[in-house]
Order: structure tokens, then sequence, then C-alpha cells
């Protein structure tokens, strides 16, 4: 008995070595304490978690998806009720497509189609894009009723535009951005 149970905990210290899964804390502002951890198996990034208000509790966690060895897809759950808000696609290196959850129903309502050259935003969370950026327009819904009747030529960005036209969305998107760390939203 006292052998199987050696064998057991060596079995067990083996497994969790041959996952390769190692953490990593980093302290990214300098005051001595973790404000993010790495998760890693073998080379690939597999999970970050991040302290974005520096209170010791993770505030946003982000888990990265590999297919052939490239990175295809990161989600993001920013207010750690364990479901994704934020996504964002990789093709070749390259992120592609950034979809974000701003009202956390579980449905994009603010995307950033890099490939197109488009950004829509739907800000009243019926499922339909009601504003629309693309080749230095502006297209929007006047009165949400699904349909693009107006457009504009872009002077101003559309966080400016939002908080003057739509500011209850814009109000949530601030939001969404300060529980993800983005300083804005765009397709960089």
């Amino acid at each position: 008995m006292k052998h199987f149970f050696i064998f057991v905990v060596f079995l067990s210290i083996f497994l969790s070595g041959a996952s390769g899964e190692e953490v990593r804390s980093v302290d990214s502002d300098g005051d001595g304490r973790p404000d993010q951890w790495l998760y890693s198996a073998g080379s690939r990034l597999v999970r970050l978690e991040e302290d974005l208000n520096r209170d010791g509790t993770v505030d946003k966690r982000a888990d990265f998806f590999y297919k052939d060895g490239e990175k295809y897809k990161v989600e993001i759950d920013s207010n750690m009720d364990g479901k994704p808000d934020g996504w964002s696609f990789h093709r070749a290196g390259v992120r592609y497509l950034i979809e974000s959850d701003t009202d956390y129903d579980g449905r994009a309502d603010y995307v950033i189609d890099n490939d197109k050259g488009l950004t829509s935003v739907d800000t009243d969370h019926d499922g339909r894009m009601d504003v629309e950026e693309s080749n230095g327009y502006r297209s929007f819904d006047n009165d949400l009723d699904g349909t693009l009747e107006s457009r504009e030529a872009l002077g101003v960005d559309l966080e400016t535009w939002l908080a003057r036209v739509r500011p209850d969305y814009s109000a949530r998107l601030q939001q969404y951005m300060k529980n993800t760390g983005y300083k804005r939203k765009t397709g960089q």
C-alpha cells in the first residue's frame, strides 16, 4: 500500500509536469505585487489573468486558442462571470476581427472587421447593427427600426459621436473598455 501511494504521488507530479502548463506572475507597475498571471503550455500563452485595479483580485481573463500551431481566437471575460464577452479572431498572426459584448448578453454589439474596414455597432442591443463606419463614412439608423437611413462623412471619431448621439450606449461602451483595460476601441 505504501508503494502504491508513492507511485500515485510520483504519477501525479509527472502528469502535472507533462501537461507543460506553467504559470508566471508579473508585476507590471513595479509596486512589488503581481498584477498579471500568464499561463503557458510549452511556448504558447493559453491564458492571461489581470488585476486591472490593483486590489489583488483578478478582474479580466483572456483564453487563447490555437489550431495547427497558430493562434486563431482569443476569448475575454471582462466581468469575471465565467462567460466570454469579447472575442478576437486571428489569421496568419494578424487580428482581423474583434467582437465585443458591452451589455454581457452573449451577443456582440461592437464589431471591428479589419478585413472589410468596417466597424458596426448595435446601440440598442436588438441584434441589428444600427451604426456602421467604413471608407470615411458613418451610416446610422436614426429611429432604430433596422434601416440605416442616414450617412455622413466622418467628422469626429466614433466614441465621441456615440457619446453625443447615443449616450446610454456610450456609457456602457466606456465601462466595457475600462473592464477590458482598453484605452480606446480601435482595430489595433
